[in-house]
């Protein structure tokens, strides 16, 4: 850690619950996206904005899909569902460890 948070006092409930409290957290940001929307398309070729950032950038969009998804913790429950079976022919024939489920 570079900076320390000591003698960065909030005095107001809105400055207390701001995403970047910090005031080098701010800066750092402002100056990353300012790398990223001015400076990479600036010196990036062809092949780096279609052939890796776009792919990038969907893979990013996908996985923040996913977080939503599951939800902040990343825990859906689903570690018991492939293991049930799927005919549910007799109502009792889920292999997951529950007695008596009918459904995962």
């Amino acid at each position: 850690m570079i900076y320390r948070e000591a003698g960065q006092f909030r005095t107001t409930y809105a400055a207390d619950q701001r995403i970047f409290p910090i005031v080098q957290d701010r800066a750092g940001m402002a100056l990353l996206l300012a790398v990223a929307f001015v400076g990479v398309p600036l010196v990036a070729s062809e092949y780096a904005l279609s052939g890796l950032l776009i792919p990038m950038l969907v893979l990013a969009l996908a996985a923040l899909g996913l977080n939503i998804l599951t939800g902040y913790a990343g825990s859906s429950a689903s570690g018991p569902r492939p293991s049930c079976q799927w005919e549910r022919s007799p109502p009792t024939t889920c292999s997951c460890g529950f007695p008596g489920s009918r459904y995962w």
